[in-house]
């Protein structure tokens, strides 16, 4: 990550009413932003790397991209707003395509400019913009994603007024038919080419129980964890060689693999239904036996070589993790592989040109086993339909939806929906099952699934002394017991006078707290150095905030989000409890005996600990 100051980014805030001064200063703030110079951008190049502020759209993929031919003007300003937009993301790393993408279907609109004799982004109409529009190639779906994005950068134009003519638009929405968002009921009828369908189960359970080679062994095995559980196969491929150790614990517990999920899932067990179990256990040993050699291989030379990557393992991006945010070492990876004489980890495309027909249907081992659907034709299995699977099974089965969330690693609920493909024949059914045939049966009236789709339902801010808290409490209880000036979710909005002068206090309060501990450490008092580290962090944090917060360039109005800094104290009750090898009880203070009989512990930081560690 670049080190750069969160005080030192400003949101951009134009100084001019002409378009194309304004657009002049946009750009010239993004050549002189931090970010240029701490990721070693040259502007005019064509293809940067984003590798420290971004993370890559699939497992091994490269977090780079290259701007498509546009006119000067026009790829200054996409080049600016992709800048921008990682100063205002910032330390928060996401998906490179949130920058790439925007950035590539510019090429769309650079054609309708060229059809205009338009060569600036402030001369763009409505006009130019749909002719854009049509020009988009694809399915439906996908040209209203990618149209979506052009609106990202036409936002930006407008909200900062950079046009010689004033003019609203958006992208339009292609017409849907009954089945759309707009009017879809929870009940899919239409919507089975999401889930995983009997005959493509059937081809999956056949290329498991043939499988022969290593590649066929590999596949097939993780094709089998796949259908065990609601996993994504990016997250599977992180797994450890021992991740069985928590298989059939038995005592009456549920079995499952230990799981550390994406998209903010907890870590924790993915639990595996006991009918399936000796599948996983199958299929974790034929993918353990298949790898052994590479494993073994990717450990020698990790123990021979601890200061240094050695050659073999360029692979290996983030040696010596198998990804950016460090889930496993190499050597304790479980799909490594041999590629040639070198280890290699198993990335999502290897698995996908394996069984998918879409980029070469010469690599799809089903045809290579003679695996075909009863209509001829060679599946085409996408990993992501197992999940609707499972979800739709569970959700068949009246599983809650709190637990369906959490077995498929989900931290919203309401996405659970999106999931849900069973058929108002199959409802009907469970329920003429339930009584028993008798009662006759009248299938009430769904109303649109937006009435009762739970993210509608906007949460009220919850009012701090520092700010608002941005944390769903209902379904992310607060783990910070009321340290929101170490929190994340914490949202500071400038001209709240009361929120700063409380900020301003703490600082204060702080500074003293800092004083008075590194006064009595001279004196001889028994004091960890590491709660002095964290009162200075902490007061170069709130130092930052403050001066943001009373900085008139910035606009009242504006939300200011504290940046996620990992080295500052914060407390998970359950995580904390289940690390600590002695399970030590938790013991709490008055704020007056903090420093003069307990100097070791800082108030705010919610990790109190015995003398004995």
């Amino acid at each position: 990550m670049p080190d750069i100051s969160v005080g030192s980014i400003i949101p951009f805030k134009p100084l001019s009413t002409d378009a194309e001064l304004i657009l002049d200063q946009y750009i010239a703030e993004a050549q002189k932003s931090p970010f240029i110079a701490a990721l070693g951008i040259v502007w005019s190049t064509q293809t940067w790397d984003l590798t420290e502020v971004a993370t890559p759209d699939r497992s091994g993929a490269y977090v780079r991209f290259t701007f498509p031919e546009l006119c000067p003007r026009f790829l200054d300003f996409i080049k600016a707003y992709v800048i921008h937009e990682i100063a205002s993301n910032f330390p928060r790393k996401y998906q490179i395509g949130k920058y790439s993408a925007p950035a590539k279907n510019a090429k769309y609109v650079q054609l309708a400019m060229n059809k205009f004799n338009v060569s600036s982004p402030v001369d763009l109409t409505p006009q130019i913009l749909d002719d854009a529009m049509s020009l988009f190639t694809g399915n439906d779906n996908t040209k209203e994603q990618n149209r979506s994005k052009v609106g990202w950068f036409v936002d930006v134009l407008l909200k900062h007024r950079m046009y010689n003519r004033p003019y609203k638009w958006s992208p339009p929405k292609q017409v849907r038919n009954i089945t759309s968002r707009k009017t879809k009921n929870r009940l899919k009828s239409k919507s089975q080419d999401k889930i995983l369908s009997t005959d493509e189960l059937d081809a999956v359970i056949q290329l498991f129980n043939r499988a022969s080679t290593q590649e066929e062994k590999i596949v097939g095995g993780i094709l089998a964890l796949l259908c065990c559980a609601p996993m994504r196969a990016e997250e599977l491929l992180l797994i450890a060689r021992d991740v069985d150790i928590m298989l059939d614990p038995g005592d009456n517990l549920q079995s499952g693999l230990v799981w550390r999920p994406k998209k903010g899932g907890i870590p924790g067990l993915k639990y595996v239904p006991s009918g399936m179990v000796d599948v996983a256990k199958r299929a974790l040993k034929m993918i353990k036996e298949e790898t052994q050699e590479a494993h073994d291989l990717a450990t020698h030379l990790m123990a021979n070589n601890p200061d240094s990557v050695p050659h073999e393992m360029r692979a290996f991006k983030h040696y010596p993790f198998m990804d950016e945010q460090k889930t496993v070492r190499i050597d304790e990876a479980l799909f490594v592989y041999f590629h040639g004489d070198r280890p290699k980890p198993i990335p999502y495309n290897w698995l996908a040109r394996r069984i998918t027909t879409t980029a070469n249907a010469e690599r799809n081992l089903f045809r290579k086993l003679g695996i075909l659907l009863p209509d001829g034709s060679i599946p085409n299995i996408n990993t992501h339909k197992l999940r609707h699977y499972h979800n739709t099974i569970a959700a068949k089965c009246n599983m809650s939806e709190f637990d369906r969330a959490r077995w498929s690693g989900r931290k919203n609920m309401a996405q659970n929906a999106v999931y849900d493909h069973e058929t108002p024949e199959e409802l009907t059914a469970r329920i003429r099952t339930k009584l028993h045939g008798k009662a006759p049966i009248r299938v009430p009236k769904i109303f649109k699934e937006k009435e009762f789709d739970l993210t509608t339902i906007r949460e009220a801010m919850h009012s701090t002394s520092a700010g608002w808290c941005s944390r769903s409490l209902r379904q992310d209880p607060c783990t910070m017991f009321g340290a929101c000036l170490n929190c994340q979710h914490l949202v500071c909005v400038k001209g709240a006078q009361g929120k700063l002068e409380y900020i301003q206090r703490d600082l204060e309060r702080t500074q003293n707290l800092l004083q008075l501990a590194q006064k009595k450490k001279s004196n001889g008092l028994k004091l960890q150095d590491r709660w002095i580290d964290q009162y200075k962090k902490k007061i170069e944090r709130l130092t930052q905030l403050t001066t943001i917060l009373s900085d008139d360039t910035v606009e009242d109005g504006s939300f200011i989000m504290l940046a996620d800094d990992p080295t500052l104290v914060a407390y998970n009750p359950v995580i904390d409890f289940l690390a600590s090898e002695n399970r030590h009880k938790l013991s709490f203070v008055d704020e007056d005996d903090l420093v003069e009989n307990h100097g070791r512990i800082d108030w705010d930081s919610d990790d109190l600990e015995d003398d004995d560690d």
